[in-house]
């Protein structure tokens, strides 16, 4: 055998290895059913969030400034009412901001004891515990409630920028924001890792 079909033997080999390696990984990740599902964990990532956004003092209207016995007939509509300035603003959604954070922070301390009981039941009654069906539900899990919140975080920073334009200034005032809310996102996932990985 020559030398030119012994390194076609073992490239094809290598292919095939490798091909076999990427199927069962992703059989094992994607395709294979550990049987997650679990009502409480569901009820947890899939239930609304309840915020209560600020009610910003809304401009009187037209009609309202122009029925009043006491308005200045040479005074505007824009005069009559008072705008907010951007950092009065950003007080006022502070509170919700800071209120979904103790939400989110709270669902997942809830997921991360459930994932702890759950797998010390399993050891206490000497069950086969697999790692990858650890692995499948909770990060399954997880991804579902950032995929709420990140929802749930739009919503109000969207109406925010709306009240930052109807008081006459720049939407992109929210973005320090925006800012915060994706830096403690990335503290929170490296929190909650180092937490699961003391946990087990």
């Amino acid at each position: 055998m020559n030398l030119r079909k012994i390194k076609l033997i073992i490239g094809i080999t290598l292919f095939t290895l490798i091909l076999a390696a990427a199927g069962t990984a992703a059989y094992f990740l994607t395709i294979k059913d550990y049987g997650v599902q679990d009502a409480e964990v569901d009820n947890l990532v899939q239930d609304d969030y309840q915020l209560d956004e600020p009610e910003l003092a809304e401009e009187p209207s037209a009609k309202t400034a122009s029925a009043s016995p006491t308005a200045d007939s040479n005074s505007s509509p824009q005069s009559a009412s008072k705008k907010m300035s951007v950092k009065e603003i950003k007080a006022a959604y502070q509170p919700t901001f800071d209120d979904l954070q103790t939400q989110v922070k709270d669902r997942l301390e809830q997921l991360a004891n459930k994932a702890k009981k759950e797998y010390n039941d399993k050891k206490a009654k000497k069950e086969d515990i697999s790692y990858m069906y650890f692995l499948t539900k909770y990060k399954k899990a997880a991804d579902e409630l950032e995929s709420k919140t990140d929802k749930a975080f739009n919503k109000v920073y969207d109406n925010m920028q709306d009240d930052l334009m109807a008081n006459g200034h720049n939407e992109n005032a929210a973005n320090e924001m925006k800012r915060n809310y994706e830096n403690e996102k990335e503290r929170l996932k490296s929190k909650v890792m180092a937490t699961a990985l003391n946990k087990f």
